[in-house]
């Protein structure tokens, strides 16, 4: 009988592996969905299974109501995620997916008690440099998307369809207010280990903003590069992967 977990519209997990030895949660990045990462699972060894957070707005939910404070959508997330936490854990997220997966782990250890294996922070500066000097959420819609298009995470044929963005332009804007509406707090250093990875050409997030995570751990740090610019994760995926996959091995046990 299939575990009703499985069917919850937060996570999504391409394929069910029952007698998995770890979890991967993958969080996504502004304006994304849990589409990104399907294709994650085919890569995955047997022993780890990959869910990918659904959150609302996008996909499947785009008609559900979507979150714009942060520490709203961390408290929903924590009661949607703890039902898969019977099994050792493991939290990757890429930009805005950095952030949340960060707080989200530190939240699971204040209400649970429990630490991932691993969290791989991805494309996105360490927590405490976060400052709003370059808020954008609040822009008119030219300006506002001007700025998003910069990050070069959409196809050509996005910005070739004035009708789909106009479609994808709420659930944009509700990311970057969740984003901008972030305030750091000092907090003791996490237990796992944390994996940086970030984009050699990335003119939003550098080497600098990410080496600053090495004070959010007391265990090991490292921090990867790889060609590409903010969204290297598209360009670079098989590598990213290898990096993920390796480190997931590592603490298997």
């Amino acid at each position: 009988m299939e575990n009703v977990i499985h069917n919850s519209r937060w996570i999504m997990t391409p394929e069910v592996k029952e007698d998995c030895k770890m979890r991967l949660f993958c969080l996504p990045f502004a304006g994304g969905g849990a589409l990104a990462y399907r294709s994650w699972c085919r890569y995955m060894p047997p022993e780890i299974e990959l869910c990918a957070v659904q959150l609302p707005g996008r996909e499947n939910r785009i008609k559900d109501e979507k979150f714009y404070d942060i520490n709203l959508l961390i408290d929903e997330l924590v009661l949607q995620i703890l039902p898969y936490l019977d099994k050792p854990f493991a939290l990757y997220g890429h930009s805005m997916g950095g952030l949340i997966s960060f707080e989200l782990a530190r939240r699971i250890r204040k209400v649970k008690g429990l630490t991932p294996k691993i969290l791989f922070f991805s494309g996105s500066k360490a927590p405490q440099l976060y400052d709003h000097t370059k808020d954008i959420s609040h822009l008119p819609d030219e300006l506002f998307l001007k700025a998003i298009k910069s990050f070069n995470g959409m196809p050509d044929m996005f910005w070739q369809d004035r009708e789909l963005i106009e479609f994808k332009l709420p659930t944009l804007r509700a990311d970057f207010s969740v984003l901008e509406g972030y305030n750091y707090y000092n907090e003791e250093p996490l237990e796992c280990p944390i994996s940086a990875l970030c984009g050699e050409n990335d003119k939003i997030i550098s080497k600098k903003d990410m080496e600053a995570l090495a004070l959010q751990t007391k265990n090991q740090f490292k921090l990867r590069m790889f060609d590409g610019d903010h969204f290297f994760i598209n360009t670079c995926r098989s590598k990213v992967l290898k990096s993920i996959i390796e480190d997931l091995n590592e603490y298997l046990n």
